[in-house]
């Protein structure tokens, strides 16, 4: 394909290669730190982690999602981490790598389809592009969407080149093979989802000039490669590992008509945020829509084409993986948010760059056809860009959970620095802060002071997500242990209904404030948390009354029991755990006391597109009648036809009712 010389084609280029080039002085040499938070500091932590064990995998290391982190990124920081030592500048160095990387294999195998530099380094700026804050975040800041559309770019790339040679020998299909089975190792889940069914749906089309005999093969070849993957996965890997508590975000759970109804609201609003409209109106979202729908009508006409060529066969594999991706999203629960849209970027991405490669063959056709579409869309390109770019900045006002706002939830990295620099001057090696700023700060401080997660509840929860499994051990805490925590009543309370008075508290700016305890003063149980549930759960689960997994209303606390006031309302309520289906029964153990009124124990949880609905039937006891001591008062049994999460056993008081709470004991049957 041979680059058109019209002089507006070069000043498309020219345009999108500034701005790309602004976008990247931007972000990496300007406003980096700014953008950092836990999740962007893995590669570098788990890249120290490995150099100490002399493994790309490590044990000793909470995996999130059920990822076992191979080939990805953190192999790239570790040589910038051996010859930096760990911190952001090694963090920055390693990320800066990768994304040269992504771009330079993205030129290469656009140059196979576009036969020039300048149409593969279009493609190339085009795919990687800052369309939007979540494109910096989870392209640029921390690698992985990027990473992963390289990666089955490259892997849809090998296949259509095997695809389209009748000669290819057998040693491609094993390279094939093998490309598919080292990206699926870290996930096989992922792994079918995006590279294998993709793969298979480029087999089963109706080609022309498809011989029945190379589809089978290159099909074998991909499912060879995911199985080997998935036994090394399932009998070597995930064996050794230490998984994160829970092991993933959420369960997957069909929905219903309404749960679709609302997966399609929320992918709109999704794809704008894509799209550029993340902190502004949708107005700002129009121009990288339409460049967005330009590209999907481009690379689908070339896909329904009548030629057999390895350009179609990639857009008919990457339309076919935008397919398998967004079937589930628009069918289960994974569309919590608008954010979980970027499931779909590695597609879209792979989309708009193809775009580019099948635009510019257009428009240097004689015929007029789709020229004109071809024309206005390149055009269009680098304006919509720069249109979409103005959204490329972090957020301005560090937020935290509670605080909510518009966007990404984001920390104030330059602040954390400022506190990190403060814990290793004071010698605290030992701490916890919320789940945005826990890997941050142990990066910052080099890994002098060890940060682990905990989220900020009624009361502070561990939370073993992408962090070191010594984060939680009592006997491995100093003398004295941090929380790190925003300058916040919600978070206060909840500091405070887990640990005693602090020794001290200090900050160092406006957004945070450093709590300094006393290990001996302290008892460790909260250490323990969260309860152990869905795969990870053992039956029976013995809950104490007074744990801080479950939430205290109208109680005191007597000699380790809980005892109702006789309060009007809810007395306890909680865990919260999720559940597997199966049959259950829950149990309340405890003693009456000398009261009027009633007590009602009912439980509920969420299945499905059902937020909360009631589990087995409810059992109101009169609290007269309650027997004194310790007995089992109040059995509720339940069945679960699907996953139940969120699941609260509720215990009220009415007209007076009073008892005395000693144990939950939830049982499968």
């Amino acid at each position: 394909m041979k680059l058109p010389a019209a002089t507006w084609l070069r000043v498309v280029v020219l345009a999108t290669a500034l701005l790309f080039a602004a976008v990247l002085v931007y972000v990496y040499a300007i406003r980096y730190v700014a953008w950092l938070d836990s999740d962007a500091a893995v590669p570098a932590l788990l890249a120290a982690k490995s150099l100490h064990a002399m493994s790309p995998v490590v044990t000793d290391w909470y995996y999130a999602n059920g990822d076992v982190w191979v080939l990805t990124p953190h192999l790239i920081a570790i040589l910038p981490v051996a010859i930096l030592g760990l911190g952001v500048p090694a963090l920055l160095v390693s990320t800066v790598i990768g994304f040269a990387l992504e771009a330079v294999v993205l030129v290469k195998v656009y140059l196979r389809y576009g036969g020039e530099l300048w149409i593969a380094l279009l493609a190339m700026m085009a795919t990687l592009m800052a369309w939007s804050n979540a494109h910096v975040a989870y392209t640029y800041v921390q690698l992985a969407y990027g990473f992963g559309t390289v990666l089955y770019l490259l892997t849809f790339h090998v296949f259509a080149t095997i695809a389209d040679d009748a000669r290819a020998r057998r040693r491609r299909f094993v390279v094939g093979a093998l490309l598919v089975g080292v990206i699926t190792v870290s996930n096989p889940t992922r792994g079918a989802v995006f590279l294998v069914a993709p793969i298979l749906v480029g087999c089963a089309w109706p080609w022309r000039a498809f011989p029945v005999r190379r589809r089978f093969a290159l099909a074998a070849a991909a499912c060879l490669g995911w199985v080997v993957a998935y036994a090394v996965y399932t009998y070597r890997l995930a064996p050794i590992v230490t998984w994160s508590v829970p092991r993933g975000h959420v369960g997957v759970v069909l929905g219903g008509l309404k749960q679709i109804e609302a997966n399609i609201a929320m992918l709109g609003r999704g794809l704008v945020l894509l799209c550029g409209g993340s902190n502004r109106s949708v107005v700002w979202a129009i121009p990288g829509l339409l460049i967005l729908l330009g590209s999907l009508v481009l690379v689908v006409r070339e896909a329904l084409s009548r030629t057999f060529d390895p350009l179609r066969w990639v857009s008919v594999v990457v339309l076919g993986q935008l397919g398998v991706v967004l079937l589930p999203l628009l069918i289960a629960n994974l569309l919590d948010s608008p954010e979980a849209t970027r499931y779909l970027m590695s597609s879209l991405q792979a989309i708009v760059g193809l775009a580019v490669l099948i635009a510019v063959r257009t428009a240097g056709e004689v015929r007029r056809g789709w020229r004109p579409l071809a024309i206005v869309w390149l055009a269009a390109l680098p304006i919509a860009a720069a249109l979409a770019a103005t959204d490329a900045a972090p957020t301005t006002t560090p937020q935290g959970i509670w605080r909510g706002g518009a966007g990404r939830i984001q920390p104030d990295g330059a602040e954390l620095e400022k506190i990190a620099d403060e814990l290793v001057r004071r010698n605290l090696t030992h701490g916890f802060a919320d789940n945005l700023s826990a890997n941050l700060l142990t990066l910052q401080s080099h890994g002098s002071a060890l940060t682990c997660h905990v989220g900020m509840y009624e009361f502070m929860m561990p939370l073993r997500w992408l962090g070191e499994t010594s984060c939680y051990a009592a006997d491995d805490l100093p003398d004295r242990f941090y929380v790190v925590a925003f300058q916040d009543e919600h978070e206060r309370s909840a500091i405070r209904a887990t640990l005693p008075v602090e020794l001290e508290r200090f900050s160092v700016g406006d957004t945070y404030e450093v709590h300094v305890f006393r290990t001996k003063d302290t008892s460790p149980a909260w250490l323990d948390l969260p309860i152990l549930d869905r795969d990870l759960a053992t039956f029976p689960i013995r809950i104490q009354a007074a744990h801080l997994q479950l939430r205290h209303a109208n109680v005191t606390l007597e000699s380790g029991q809980l005892v109702a006031t006789g309060e009007p309302g809810t007395v306890v309520y909680g865990p919260y755990i999720d559940l597997p289906k199966g049959d259950y029964t829950a149990s309340w153990f405890g003693g009456g006391i000398e009261s009027t009124g009633q007590i009602v124990f009912r439980v509920t949880g969420a299945t499905g597109n059902n937020p909360s609905q009631q589990l087995g039937q409810p059992v109101t006891l009169e609290a007269h009648a309650i027997l004194r001591g310790r007995a089992e008062l109040a059995r509720i049994e339940f069945s679960a036809k699907r996953p139940v999460t969120g699941v609260e056993v509720v215990v009220e008081s009415a007209d007076g009712g009073r008892v005395s709470l000693s144990e939950l004991v939830i049982e499968r049957r």
